[in-house]
């Protein structure tokens, strides 16, 4: 009853032992209702698999179509409604990991249901664990911060899959499971972190997240997608977004990458806080931790507004550019209310596919 998505390009005799490994430990789960649908990139090597299992179907796509296209053309051909996307270079971490996400997913089909995750890192020739790290709770906010609180490996709905347009071939370099976790809140499934770890993926040269980073391409990926969810990174919030109506500020010059939606302090009593706008040069998200009440206030650029409790305004009015001006404005004006229900639903195109041949299993 769980649909596996592996896209995979083996090109090298390393990656066909890192996908048996993923496999096998696919294969190990003591819930044994899955089909795993593999899909080979047009690798140069043949998928070879250790243990034939009538549960697993490989098909190939006819010209290179990054890993993208292909969990998109793996979610068009599930049988099930259930999807749990895999790299082919990582591996589920105990036998019980699809028994706790689908038991979970079960009480609430609108769920994108995510884990905490475990480095695999090379010593000396063997692959040995590493460090762990434990993600945060959702919020739509956090998921709009870039900084990629759900992973890959979560599992939804085929009704997911379809509302958030799938995965965008024109995030070539990565970050394309960013982007869909903001369509998947925008279109309604919102996300939910079980305990434990889930999920051991690799720490390699040849990882796309590593190579994203080396080539400096990170920053224009991440424009790409504020440029993609124009609407919500200016305030604007779809009917049935995980965030609910926002505030909206309108937008201050052209430059969609610093246009950030508000952050707002919803559990703090409203004369206990008061909004702060930062107007300083410095690009993306930094943090800046109350000395008071240890909240950790995310800005992310250039007119970004936030709230702040009283206790910890003095940190923010100390804060000083190169001129000496003050780069923190406390007591800007409250950013416009927009309404929950103001806008329209959020309508993603259909998931783009790739050509395929060749049905194995």
């Amino acid at each position: 009853m769980i649909s596996i998505l592996m896209p995979a390009r083996i090109d090298s005799t390393q990656k066909q032992e890192w996908i048996n490994e993923a496999v096998l430990s696919i294969q190990a789960q003591t819930f044994k209702e899955w089909e795993l649908i593999i899909v080979d990139d047009a690798s140069p090597y043949s998928i070879n698999l250790e243990i034939p299992d009538e549960r697993i179907k490989i098909v190939r796509t006819v010209n290179q179509a990054g890993p993208s296209l292909c969990r998109n053309d793996a979610a068009a051909i599930a049988k099930f409604d259930c999807l749990l996307p895999i790299d082919a270079d990582d591996k589920l971490y105990t036998p019980n990991v699809l028994t706790s996400l689908f038991m979970t997913w079960q009480q609430d089909q609108s769920k994108i249901i995510y884990g905490d995750l475990q480095q695999l890192i090379e010593m000396d020739g063997v692959w040995r664990e590493g460090k762990s790290f434990d993600l945060p709770e959702y919020t739509f906010e956090k998921v709009l911060d870039l900084g990629g609180i759900i992973p890959v490996t979560a599992m939804h709905s085929k009704e997911c899959h379809t509302k958030a347009g799938g995965w965008k071939s024109q995030l070539v370099n990565g970050l394309e499971d960013v982007e869909y976790w903001i369509a998947a809140g925008k279109a309604g499934f919102c996300g939910l972190r079980v305990p434990g770890i889930i999920l051991q993926y690799r720490k390699h040269l040849d990882s796309r997240s590593y190579k994203l980073r080396e080539s400096r391409q990170e920053g224009d990926a991440r424009t790409l997608i504020k440029n993609i969810h124009k609407d919500v990174y200016e305030g604007r919030y779809p009917m049935g977004c995980c965030g609910g109506g926002r505030p909206y500020t309108p937008p201050t010059n052209g430059q969609v990458e610093q246009v950030v939606a508000p952050t707002m302090l919803m559990s703090v009593p409203e004369a206990e806080k008061v909004w702060v706008e930062y107007t300083g040069k410095k690009e993306g998200g930094f943090g800046v931790v109350g000395k008071m009440t240890n909240i950790n206030y995310n800005i992310q650029g250039p007119g970004h507004k936030f709230e702040v409790h009283v206790k910890d305004l003095s940190i923010f009015q100390r804060q000083r550019g190169p001129a000496g001006q003050n780069v923190f404005v406390v007591g800007t004006p409250k950013p416009q209310k927009i309404e929950a229900n103001s806008n329209p639903p959020f309508i993603a195109p259909q998931p783009e596919l790739a050509q395929v041949f060749q049905l194995e299993g």
